[in-house]
């Protein structure tokens, strides 16, 4: 799985973003945008899609950079949708 994570370091509650496929000029990007702990009742989480890549994304940065939560967070929507992907494939 392709993944690119952005951090604007806090200047939005969605501070970081996650595009699970590569992303081409003039293309959409499935993304998942996240607050540093999503399942917090204060946390945030929101699935969509990226039309165009700019500085209010912030700076690229490793997956391993992320808080421990936040990397577990997305390690869980990733199974999900690998889960719901072999459902519909049997069906």
């Amino acid at each position: 799985m392709f993944l690119k994570v952005y951090d604007n370091k806090g200047k939005t509650i969605d501070r970081y973003t996650i595009l699970f496929e590569d992303w081409h000029f003039g293309k959409s990007c499935d993304a998942l945008t996240i607050s540093e702990n999503p399942q917090s009742p204060q946390g945030v989480y929101s699935r969509g899609e990226v039309y165009q890549l700019n500085d209010s994304l912030g700076k690229e940065i490793d997956f391993n950079k992320l808080p421990e939560i936040t990397k577990d967070f997305v390690i869980d929507v990733i199974a999900e949708d690998e889960t719901k992907q072999q459902l519909k494939d049997k069906v």
